[in-house]
């Protein structure tokens, strides 16, 4: 092989996962304001992603932990603090394409425990 093939073919294995990851983390790439991260367990089996762009909106993808029945869903709604860390969202839009979080209104209380970390109080 020449070495131009040789180069090509290194550039094209490294841009695919980059741009898989890309695909899968865009959301998170071009959100604005303040996100967070429950990466053990926001309800069964299942992590989330939390951003707040603005002082009352809120918008969550819940995402399952297992390999079988794996979901991604979206959802925005407002927020309001209770105290300094704790907040209750009340989750009033779905994305179509939701599986498992398809009617809302759903109503959710977390806690900020840090930086990027949240929790969620009400586990369903």
């Amino acid at each position: 092989m020449k070495k131009s093939g040789c180069i090509v073919a290194i550039i094209i294995a490294v841009l695919i996962p980059v741009a898989i990851y890309c695909w899968i983390k865009w959301d998170r790439l071009v959100s604005k304001g303040r996100n967070y991260e429950c990466l053990t367990d926001y309800d069964a089996l299942a992590a989330a992603w939390l951003n707040l762009p603005d002082d009352s909106t809120a918008n969550i993808m819940i995402y399952s932990n297992e390999f079988v029945g794996h979901y991604s869903d979206k959802m925005r709604g407002k927020y309001r603090f209770i105290n300094d860390s704790v907040l209750v969202v009340q989750w009033n839009w779905a994305d179509e394409n939701n599986d498992v979080y398809t009617n809302p209104p759903y109503t959710d209380t977390l806690v900020i425990r840090g930086r990027y970390d949240f929790v969620k109080i009400n586990k369903q």
